[in-house]
């Protein structure tokens, strides 16, 4: 797999940017379950720069970070995959249970690997990331945004699971004590100088984005217009890096990483 994908990481081209300065920022009332403006949400998420359904659905993508090559496979998963994990269950996709109605998830795992060893060769790889995400989709006649509900970060070197930084819920409170709310991952129009808030939970998960650019992209896996590129930032970290995606796919490049495989 690597010799070819690796090689074809020059195709790689990202659309062209509109600057970094945001002109309008979207509320993250947008993507909020409670109070007299709460939304209703489902699991059939269609978005066309996020499209997360059905199970089964899953995203390769490869390219250098940090000096070495990673390997990144995003999945939809069924949360009964979750049966019987220590610290997870399938339970974990319902969001503020207590409410009159509780909202349901999609569980999209995310595996990292880094090429440790420089061989081109990803099965004999370190992982150092396992993450479940929690996304569902805003319905109704303003539907279609796709909001993020949190996630479980398993961070783990030698093999051995070292840490959860970075995990939160929606549901939950931060560090400092206030609450978390759901963050708008993907909106139904992103258009360049849109700015939202992707996560909040004050002092542990505070990624932003705005979309800088929209064109045409071409990845190891082919050539995709109208394509967009986002430009995520955090408080803690400042610049988080760029990411793009493609109408009808999705993930197309994470900073380096570039899609080589898509299974619809």
């Amino acid at each position: 797999m690597a010799a070819g994908v690796l090689a074809a990481l020059g195709l790689g081209s990202l659309p062209a940017t509109a600057g970094t300065s945001p002109t309008s920022s979207l509320s993250l009332s947008l993507c909020s379950p409670t109070g007299p403006n709460g939304h209703t949400f489902t699991v059939n998420i269609d978005n066309p720069y996020l499209p997360l359904s059905p199970v089964g659905r899953q995203w390769k993508l490869v390219g250098p970070d940090v000096g070495v090559n990673h390997l990144l496979v995003v999945t939809v998963n069924d949360p009964s995959s979750l049966q019987g994990r220590p610290d997870e269950a399938p339970s974990d996709v319902v969001f503020y249970k207590n409410a009159a109605q509780p909202v349901i998830t999609s569980l999209v795992e995310e595996r990292e690997w880094a090429d440790a060893n420089g061989d081109g060769n990803f099965t004999d790889s370190e992982l150092i990331e396992v993450s479940d995400n929690y996304f569902a989709q805003t319905t109704g006649p303003q539907g279609g945004t796709v909001c993020y509900f949190g996630e479980h970060v398993d961070n783990i070197a030698n093999q051995v699971v070292v840490n959860h930084d970075g995990s939160w819920r929606a549901d939950g409170q931060s560090t400092a004590g206030t609450d978390n709310a759901p963050g708008i991952f993907m909106p139904i129009a992103p258009k360049p100088g849109v700015h939202f808030q992707q996560e909040f939970a004050p002092g542990v998960a505070e990624d932003q984005a705005t979309v800088i650019g929209v064109g045409t992209v071409t990845v190891p896996l082919g050539t995709y217009a109208n394509a967009i590129r986002v430009h995520e930032t955090n408080k803690s970290e400042k610049d988080r890096g760029y990411k793009t995606y493609g109408p009808g796919v999705g993930f197309l490049t994470d900073d380096a990483l570039q899609l080589f495989s898509f299974t619809p």
